[in-house]
């Protein structure tokens, strides 16, 4: 019997082949189109728009109220002192900042459809 070496398997060598083949089709592949009509994907992004909207207002809200959240009574502890509030603050205003991007983004598709 004849010994195989790892490196010069037959196996490795026809699958390095049809990787190298694979890759080589991809920049040739078209890109994926959506399969409704112009006026259904404009109803779409107005309604994404939308919804992007309402979260942007519902996240913009909460990070006020967490942030002007205090006790008036001088033996009570204040929300801002705990790690785990700000913690949450912070992820609802970066999330609330990135919505105001996507907003923008769905403003620009809708204006070039």
């Amino acid at each position: 019997m004849e010994k195989r070496s790892r490196r010069g398997d037959s196996g490795t060598t026809a699958r390095r082949e049809k990787a190298r083949r694979t890759i080589a089709l991809l920049p040739h592949r078209k890109m994926a189109r959506p399969k409704c009509l112009p006026a259904e994907l404009r109803h779409l992004n107005i309604l994404i728009l939308i919804l992007r909207f309402a979260s942007f207002c519902f996240l913009l809200v909460a990070a006020v109220f967490m942030a002007s959240n205090s006790s008036r009574s001088h033996d009570s502890h204040s929300w801002l002192h705990f790690p785990t509030f700000r913690y949450v603050l912070a992820a609802n205003s970066i999330v609330a900042i990135y919505s105001l991007f996507e907003i923008r983004a769905a403003v620009r598709e809708i204006l070039k459809s």
